[in-house]
């Protein structure tokens, strides 16, 4: 009787609870499809808002979706927009809420805090944006400058110091930073930027160059190890542009590992090369020794073994044609003492020369508009033998280094071409 009691309500009940399933089903899979419907439309919403800056569509679309970080997120974003920094704040709390390990988010909050005004709260999330993400640059770089701002400095630069190490791009930047807060006091910037890096300290030392630091550029230069010639050249040039030419020397003259790249130069007022004997480089601004102006026209500069006045070649210069009178065509940075006399003496020869502005020698200072001390008779133009020629001039109260070049005289005519051969040899700068 029991048995069968039961088989009773097992088949009475079967078609209910099958029915009763289906039903749970279809509302389920209903529900579902509402709910993906109004993410669907709320992010649609949040799209366009975003989109067309429509604040209204963004409300509306926190409506449909209050609990898609997404959507609230770019509510935030146009609140930020509109200057609701406040706002923008609390809508970027809510969004944290659904998403708390996203740091971004965090860095996002922090600065609109600030921007709000809320400087402790700021701090507070841009600390726990560097604790989700510790190994990341933009939290540290955030939190450090907030931290400046409010004149925290050692807790600043330690975020910046680190913040650096994530990305090494931010150097510059921050030592910029640390240059102007400590003003310009190259001892307290390196001791805040801490460099531990070979790369590190010649960027300081190329920093140091630029503004005009020169004893603190070559000091990093030292200690920076073996540096690529292309790196050699870009320290150069800040020091070549600073005019700091005692330095320069040392970068170009000297590498680190205390090997010299010349052994011609013995000190200041001593002429690199005097007689010709080593190869000329072309067309660089930024080094010690001759240099041919590579756009030169109508003249063509080589080294000669045909009778030099001593040793085994001469410098041969070969007009033909119009070229600038004011170029110099070959010239020498000479390292020279302030306020010092000094003559400067040297031997031509020509052939075939037949010009109206004659080749000359021209000693200036190397300004940003050059200085002339002084210059040459105009060069013989018909003389097979070789025949010296000498000038003195002084040099003024800050001269570090003297321009040698050999130019043209002016002309009165135009065009003013220049034909025939010159040869150079043996100069010397020394006391009168």
């Amino acid at each position: 009787m029991l048995k069968q009691q039961i088989s009773i309500y097992a088949v009475r009940w079967r078609t209910p609870i099958r029915i009763t399933a289906s039903v749970i089903g279809l509302f389920v899979c209903g529900w579902l499809t509402v709910g993906a419907a109004k993410i669907g439309v709320s992010r649609l919403l949040s799209d366009y808002g975003m989109r067309a800056n429509l604040p209204v569509a963004a409300n509306r679309a926190v409506s449909y979706g209050n609990s898609d970080p997404e959507v609230r997120y770019t509510r935030a974003v146009l609140f930020t927009g509109t200057g609701e920094f406040t706002a923008a704040a609390r809508e970027l709390e809510q969004t944290i809420v659904l998403r708390p390990r996203d740091h971004n988010l965090w860095v996002e909050l922090g600065l609109a805090r600030d921007q709000a005004g809320e400087a402790e709260s700021a701090i507070a999330a841009l600390k726990e944006s560097t604790r989700l993400a510790p190994y990341y640059a933009q939290p540290r770089w955030q939190l450090g400058n907030l931290l400046i701002r409010k004149g925290r400095y050692d807790e600043a630069f330690a975020e910046l110091r680190g913040a650096v190490a994530s990305n090494p791009t931010l150097l510059p930047n921050a030592i910029d930073l640390a240059y102007g807060l400590y003003g310009g006091d190259a001892a307290a910037v390196e001791r805040t930027i801490q460099p531990q890096t070979a790369s590190a300290r010649f960027t300081l030392a190329r920093f140091f160059a630029r503004n005009g630091k020169a004893e603190d550029a070559l000091r990093l230069f030292r200690v920076s190890g073996r540096v690529s010639d292309a790196d050699r050249q870009k320290l150069l040039a800040e020091l070549f542009a600073a005019r700091q030419f005692p330095a320069a020397y040392e970068v170009w003259a000297n590498n680190p590992d205390g090997t010299r790249q010349s052994n011609l130069f013995s000190g200041r007022a001593s002429m690199i090369d005097a007689s010709f004997e080593e190869d000329i480089r072309t067309g660089a601004s930024t080094t010690f020794g001759w240099r041919i102006d590579r756009d030169q026209r109508a003249v063509k500069a080589s080294l000669n073994t045909n009778e030099p006045h001593t040793g085994a070649r001469s410098l041969l210069l070969e007009w033909s044609g119009d070229p600038q009178p004011s170029t110099a065509v070959v010239s020498q940075l000479v390292l020279v003492s302030p306020k010092k006399a000094y003559r400067l003496s040297f031997w031509v020869r020509t052939e075939d020369l037949v010009t109206a502005g004659s080749p000359i020698i021209t000693v200036s200072e190397p300004a940003e508009t050059e200085r002339l001390l002084t210059y040459s008779a105009p060069l013989v133009q018909s003389t097979k033998d070789w025949r010296r020629y000498s000038l003195q001039f002084e040099t003024g109260t800050d001269t570090q280094a003297i321009n040698i070049a050999v130019r043209r005289e002016g002309c009165t005519a135009t065009p003013c071409p220049i034909f025939g051969r010159i040869w150079f040899d043996d100069f010397v700068l020394g006391n009168p």
